[in-house]
């Protein structure tokens, strides 16, 4: 019993470091954006605590988006722009859908962090 709540403990220690080292974890929302609905917004939702005197950018597929944010009712960083700045970045497509990368970057005392997630893309 002893050995298993050692290697527990071990793993609780390896898990808590690996999420440090890995930095900004993001979820994007919705999962499939369809581009001829009315109004709407894409928000990314992360795992980093809100402040106000972060400098946030979002970029779409490497272009730069107008985002706002805003902290959850976690305390965490919510950015979001509108569908519409998000489809003025976007090529026209012919296909039935297309995957769209969001790439978020914080940069803040600590240093920049930087996530990105893929999104379904209809029109």
């Amino acid at each position: 019993m002893k050995k298993l709540c050692v290697l527990a403990t071990a793993l609780c220690v390896v898990a808590l470091f690996a999420n440090n080292v890995l930095g900004l974890n993001i979820r994007v929302a919705p999962t499939t954006l369809v581009l001829s609905s009315d109004g709407g917004s894409v928000t990314v939702h992360t795992d980093v605590p809100f402040d106000p005197e972060l400098s946030v950018s979002l970029y779409v597929d490497g272009k730069s988006v107008d985002v706002e944010t805003f902290d959850d009712d976690r305390g965490n960083l919510v950015a979001q722009c509108t569908k519409e700045a998000v489809k003025d970045e976007i090529d026209d497509f012919d296909e039935k859908f297309i995957w769209v990368t969001f790439t978020l970057t914080v940069d803040g005392e600590s240093g920049s962090e930087e996530d990105s997630e893929e999104v379904r893309v209809k029109q």
